[in-house]
């Protein structure tokens, strides 16, 4: 018996993890799945915080503002190829100790997952942030947010990796919203769509 319910602990934390992961892809991986919720959103580079605070002065808010939503809008449209290695690296977690990820803290299973698949996530996320940066126009918009700017040359001076900021923040706000869900299936028992779930952690409560 107690060889059944360690099985059935590992199926469920796994389970777990698996629908934190399709839930968190969805919740981000949409319009102002970044943009809107400030947990996520990315903001515009700080070595760049001179140049935004004299074009907001300037009157310039709207140059600013599309140049931020861009950032965040080609995090939106990568943020679904980090799905598949996330889903790849839960089903090879090793869940021997499952009953210890139960009983830890309310982000105990994706901690674990981030141990094991943030380097396949960034992977992934490389040429999808590119090609989505290319697609919203982020080049585009960070030439015209630099343009006329008196502190232009200290970009050229220090040129900022965009695709890294991008990539590094896009996968930040997945393991946080894959985080978030994780916490509601441990809290909400309406989070729990399988009879599995509901008996595992509502055994927790």
């Amino acid at each position: 018996m107690a060889s059944d319910r360690t099985s059935q602990v590992a199926i469920a934390v796994r389970e777990a993890i698996q629908l934190s992961i399709e839930r968190g892809i969805a919740a981000v991986g949409r319009q102002d799945g970044f943009a809107a919720n400030p947990a996520t959103r990315i903001a515009i580079p700080e070595q760049l915080g001179k140049i935004e605070s004299v074009l907001r002065l300037a009157g310039q808010d709207e140059r600013v503002d599309r140049f931020a939503v861009s950032l965040n809008r080609a995090a939106e449209h990568a943020a679904p190829a980090a799905r598949a290695p996330l889903l790849i690296t839960a089903s090879e977690l090793a869940l021997d100790d499952a009953a210890r990820i139960l009983a830890a803290g309310d982000t105990a299973a994706t901690d674990a997952l981030r141990r094991g698949a943030l380097g396949r996530a960034i992977a992934a996320l490389n040429p999808a942030v590119a090609e989505a940066m290319d697609r919203v126009g982020t080049a585009r918009r960070y030439k015209r947010f630099v343009k006329g700017s008196q502190f232009g040359g200290l970009v050229r001076e220090a040129p900022i990796d965009l695709e890294a900021y991008v990539v590094g923040h896009t996968v930040e706000g997945i393991f946080h919203a894959i985080g978030q869900e994780e916490r509601r299936i441990r809290t909400d028992p309406a989070a729990r769509p399988t009879a599995r779930l509901r008996e595992v952690f509502g055994a927790q409560r």
